[in-house]
Formats: C-alpha cells, sequence, structure tokens
C-alpha cells in the first residue's frame, strides 16, 4: 500500500477535539480574560488621571504681597518677621556683658521653639461682607504639623463690603521648622520669606532665624 494512503494512527487525532470545553469555549475564556485586563487597565488610568487633576488645582503658595482667595474676599500677607526677643536668647546677652532684666509677665517662646509675626490685610468683596475668625488662619511649612496663630489682634467680626482690615498674627514653630506658608479658610497659601529686607527680618537672619526659603 501506497505511503500516502496509511490511516494515521488514532493518537494522532487533534486535542482539541477531546476537550469537553470545545474551541468555542475556549475563546469566550481567552475573550473574557481580555476584556478583564481592558477594564482594568481602564480603572487604572482613570485612577491615575483622578491623581493628576488633583495635583494640577493643588494651587502653588502664592508671594508675600500678592492677592489670594480668601472666602469671598481677599488675603494679602504684608510683612512676615521674626518676634522682637528671639526664645531664650538671655545666654547672648551674659556673653557681652549685659545685664537684661526680664519683665515678669513676658511670654517668651519655650526652648527648641521659634516666634513670627505676621501682618495681613483682609479685603471684602462688593458683593458682601467678609466673616473671619483668628481660627480662619492656619499655618504649615515642613518639619512641622499645621497650626492655627498662638495670639492675634484681630479675633473675630467681619469686613463690611469693599472694605479692608489689617492685623497682626503671631505663630510658634519648631526651629527645624521650614518653608513656613499661611493660607485662610483653606484657600491658596501664602509662602512666607523672613528676608522681606524690613531691618527686622535682617536681625532675624543674623540671628538664625531664616524660615522662609
Amino acid at each position: 500500500m501506497p505511503v500516502s494512503q496509511v490511516a494515521p494512527p488514532e493518537t494522532a487525532a487533534p486535542v482539541l477535539a477531546e476537550n469537553p470545553r470545545g474551541p468555542g469555549r475556549l475563546r469566550e475564556a481567552a475573550g473574557s480574560v481580555l476584556l478583564l485586563a481592558a477594564v482594568v487597565g481602564a480603572l487604572a488610568a482613570g485612577g491615575w488621571g483622578l491623581l493628576s487633576h488633583a495635583g494640577v488645582q493643588e494651587a502653588a503658595p502664592a508671594a508675600m504681597g500678592e492677592a489670594v482667595s480668601a472666602g469671598d474676599g481677599q488675603l494679602v500677607v504684608d510683612r512676615f518677621a521674626p518676634e522682637h526677643m528671639a526664645p531664650m536668647k538671655m545666654g547672648g546677652f551674659a556673653k557681652h556683658g549685659m545685664n537684661m532684666a526680664m519683665p515678669q509677665n513676658m511670654d517668651m517662646a519655650p526652648e527648641g521653639m521659634e516666634r513670627y509675626t505676621v501682618d495681613v490685610t483682609l479685603a471684602a468683596g462688593e458683593g458682601g461682607d467678609l466673616k473671619f475668625s483668628e481660627k480662619d488662619f492656619r499655618f504649615g511649612g515642613e518639619g512641622m504639623a499645621e497650626v492655627g496663630p498662638h495670639r492675634s489682634t484681630l479675633g473675630s467680626g467681619s469686613v463690611p463690603a469693599g472694605g479692608v482690615v489689617s492685623g497682626t498674627i503671631n505663630v510658634q514653630v519648631p526651629e527645624e521648622a521650614e518653608n513656613l506658608t499661611l493660607s485662610f479658610d483653606g484657600g491658596q497659601p501664602v509662602a512666607l520669606d523672613a528676608g522681606g529686607g524690613d531691618a527686622e527680618g535682617e536681625a532675624g537672619r543674623e540671628d538664625g532665624g531664616s524660615h522662609g526659603h
């Protein structure tokens, strides 16, 4: 018998023919895997898109002297400088042969902390009054947790429509804190620069108190 007429052995039959699932179900399974992969990819892309969108929406700190949104009005940081008396610096006076008597009611920062004063202006829009509280002011920075004012001349109140009010805020932060910012009611932060060019800012830098990098 010619070789071309020899019947192939039964073991040579296609394996897929004996698969109880059949080629149709295999194709369905493969399609399901591809669909699942596509869904996972879409979800991942969507999540990244949301994160990217959130990053874009997070406003960079404004500069001092620049007006930023504050509720229905605007906030301007006019000045930022170390407090007149640096905390626990009395040893420096003794080194220079000076004896400085401290008032009993002098409120000094504890060791390891520094205080700064911030002059701010709030301006209300023409559409209505701008309500404010010292709790609306929040300070942040590297090496510290977010804090509110240590004390303030503003207290609580409201700025009449079209009007302005100015005040001074005192904040106490760790000595190692850097890149300080101030925000009002969750609005855009303002970068606080102790080197604003005023006399107290210069004194603060000579005293090692530069925190507005």
